[in-house]
């Protein structure tokens, strides 16, 4: 089985995160998570700040520049991938989740339910795993998020929200 988890490093992704593992290690040793983060922009500066929170991708541009880089996003998704295998591991370790096959997939570009719905089908996903509000400005005033919504009405295989 494969659980498609959406991951933007909000509570309520950890949420799912936490959940899919759990669901993962009692049905099968078999399944694989696949943890996907969608940058939106394809804007350097909006990926690191994505990536690195408000304010540190200023930081990391100013060091790149003194060192004569020019910033590549290739880069930035090695940290990132980076940063969810942590996350991933402390997460594993919380629930007891007996180590399921984890795959990272960064999506660049495009707007978040798309690029999930794509990856969903593309994977042949057999299960999506969300969170309900991630870090979309109006949907944290909703319940749950129009992201969540819309996966959960397309998604081509059942989805679950996790709250």
């Amino acid at each position: 089985m494969k659980i498609l988890v959406p991951f933007d490093f909000s509570e309520p992704s950890a949420k799912a995160l936490r959940h899919a593992m759990t669901l993962s290690g009692v049905m099968s040793s078999k399944n694989e998570v696949i943890v996907l983060h969608v940058i939106e922009e394809l804007s350097t500066r909006m990926a690191l700040e994505q990536a690195f929170g408000t304010g540190r991708w200023k930081e990391e541009e100013e060091r790149r520049k003194k060192e004569g880089k020019e910033t590549e996003l290739g880069e930035y998704e090695q940290d990132l991938v980076a940063q969810m295998e942590r996350y991933a591991k402390r997460i594993a370790e919380e629930v007891g989740a007996g180590a399921p096959a984890m795959r990272y997939l960064i999506r660049v570009g495009g707007r978040p339910a798309d690029r999930i719905l794509e990856v969903a089908k593309e994977e042949s996903c057999d299960l999506v795993v969300l969170g309900s509000v991630g870090h979309s400005g109006l949907a944290k005033m909703l319940k749950m998020g129009s992201v969540s919504r819309e996966v959960l009405e397309k998604s081509p295989c059942p989805a679950t929200i996790v709250h």
